[in-house]
């Protein structure tokens, strides 16, 4: 998945390329971003979800995404049953891989500064989750499996059952099957 959230209006936003998933955005309003434009969740009821087409596994993989946060407190980023799922527990940063070890311990101990765009990545090598904030690595943790990513829905802004909202900007979201060092 690759979006760059720039079309500036209507309730979708498309994968660059025309052939991946479609976002659909609800409550979250256009607003100029860190490149182009980007979409603003409330914190309360804001979110945008997408299913990947395939149901699939991988050995390695990147999600990458330039945010901003309206307040320093806990909230979900992505969020999808039994596969992905990045979240921010108000002092530290956790990421469970559907398949990976080590589902519930953070990675770093890091909380964002408000209005300050970053541009975060979880990067997972097949031995270890990295957090990496504005290119730099903050946290790593130990950690084996194959990543199980299924065709159901995936949450951004906040966790599947509704809870955990992210208050904020989203400029950019790339999720990929391979270990890539971030690309801001």
């Amino acid at each position: 998945l690759y979006c760059t959230f720039d079309l500036g209006s209507g309730t979708q936003e498309r994968h660059q390329d025309f052939f991946g998933p479609t976002v659909d955005l609800t409550g979250t309003t256009w607003i100029t971003g860190y490149l182009g434009n980007a979409i603003s969740f409330d914190g309360t009821n804001d979110y945008a979800v997408f299913t990947p087409s395939l149901a699939t596994t991988a050995s390695k993989l990147t999600v990458e995404m330039v945010v901003k946060f309206d307040a320093a407190t806990a909230c979900t980023l992505l969020d999808q049953t039994s596969g992905l799922n990045l979240s921010f527990t108000g002092t530290a940063w956790r990421a469970a891989l559907e398949g990976v070890t080590n589902p519930a311990t953070d990675i770093a101990a890091w909380v964002p500064t408000t209005a300050t765009w970053y541009d975060l990545a979880l990067v997972y090598t097949g031995a270890e989750k990295q957090l990496w904030v504005n290119g730099q690595k903050r946290g790593v943790l130990a950690c084996t499996g194959t990543v199980a990513i299924p065709a159901t829905a995936c949450y951004l802004g906040r966790t599947v059952a509704g809870a955990d909202w992210f208050g904020g900007d989203l400029d950019f979201l790339h999720i990929c099957r391979a270990a890539l060092k971030p690309a801001y």
